[in-house]
């Protein structure tokens, strides 16, 4: 597949069969970080996605710009 696949592998193949969510990928500590821990940002970067999406989305950004801009009037 790539350079390194194993690596990545495993830790999908583990989600998989534990049934385990994005969000759990996205908070796992690797504790010797590796080419796994691309796996790690994948996930973290489609929850990520997730939550800009939608009406959800829509409302984050819309915060996001109001935090912004109350700290330029400070």
């Amino acid at each position: 597949m790539a350079a390194r696949a194993g690596e990545m592998l495993q830790e999908w193949s583990l989600a998989l069969d534990q049934g385990l969510k994005l969000s759990h990928m996205a908070e796992s500590l690797h504790i010797y970080p590796t080419y796994s821990l691309a796996s790690q940002q994948l996930a973290s970067k489609l929850k990520v996605d997730q939550l800009l999406s939608g009406a959800m989305g829509k409302f984050v950004k819309k915060y996001a710009r109001q935090l912004r801009w109350g700290k330029h009037l400070r």
